[in-house]
């Protein structure tokens, strides 16, 4: 548990919550409406997958056009 609660907002990047993650060594983070209403809540796990399913995604498009497959 924390003191003081780090929240972000539903309009954050993936990067600035990652930067939140690293920086403040936590695992959660609550999102928060401009009103400070609960929208959610966002893990390090959530972020994991969402890089994971990214690179997979960009390695898979990549693929054909290394192997030459490709048209020009």
């Amino acid at each position: 548990m924390t003191r003081q609660l780090v929240t972000i907002g539903p309009d954050a990047t993936v990067e600035q919550a990652m930067e939140i993650f690293t920086t403040r060594r936590c695992r959660h983070l609550p999102v928060l409406s401009a009103g400070g209403a609960r929208v959610g809540l966002i893990s390090i796990g959530d972020i994991s997958r969402w890089l994971f399913d990214t690179h997979q995604a960009e390695a898979q498009q990549l693929r054909p056009y290394i192997a030459g497959g490709v048209p020009a």
